[in-house]
């Protein structure tokens, strides 16, 4: 009996890139349905945790209770002007007319403030004799941090610009408060400052 004999089979070789119709340095990338799913899952858990975390940021904003300031507009807007022409009448004065310049500031802020205020005053009689000091303020920028009813905190920047002496020597001063403001009789005054 004669023996069926198979055809010897061509040594296998892997086909280069060229025959592939790549080029020579290209290796092709076989992607396991395993790696594809790990992918997949780690996209579905950063998903997940941004998700989680922009609905925390939007609960703490609606669960804000008392602060109006991002949503009451005009009474807001009415804090930073009534502010910001309070902070100008207390830090601006005329060493010569000093008097005058605290009857202004005292229809500007609330009776727990006038002991400060007081104090401040007295520091600036002080040197008067000796010198002729002009003091002007202007409030820069100023934000509403908080409005709660009839109370407020506002973050406010000014300039004191000097005009001491006789030769008229000048010198601008920055300063950075945060103000306790407090509805009287329809209008904001100034129930504290602590420079910052």
């Amino acid at each position: 009996m004669s023996a069926l004999r198979r055809p010897e089979a061509a040594p296998r070789r892997e086909a280069t890139a060229e025959e592939l119709g790549g080029e020579p340095e290209e290796r092709s990338v076989i992607r396991s349905p395993i790696a594809t799913l790990v992918a997949l899952l780690a996209v579905v858990v950063i998903a997940t945790g941004l998700a989680a975390w922009f609905r925390g940021e939007v609960e703490q904003l609606r669960n804000r209770e008392g602060n109006d300031a991002l949503v009451d507009v005009a009474a807001t807007s009415q804090v930073v002007s009534d502010v910001e022409e309070a902070l100008e009448a207390v830090y601006s004065y005329d060493v010569a007319r000093l008097d005058e310049n605290q009857r202004t500031a005292r229809e500007l802020i609330t009776e727990d403030f006038s002991d400060d205020y007081e104090m401040l005053v007295e520091e600036v009689r002080g040197p008067a004799p000796d010198q002729p000091t002009v003091v002007s303020a202007v409030v820069v920028s100023s934000a509403v941090k908080l409005l709660d009813g009839d109370r407020a905190i506002v973050v406010a920047f000014i300039d004191q610009q000097a005009t001491r002496g006789v030769d008229a020597e000048q010198s601008t001063v920055p300063a950075r408060l945060t103000v306790t403001a407090e509805r009287v009789d329809d209008r904001w005054k100034i129930a504290a400052i602590e420079i910052v």
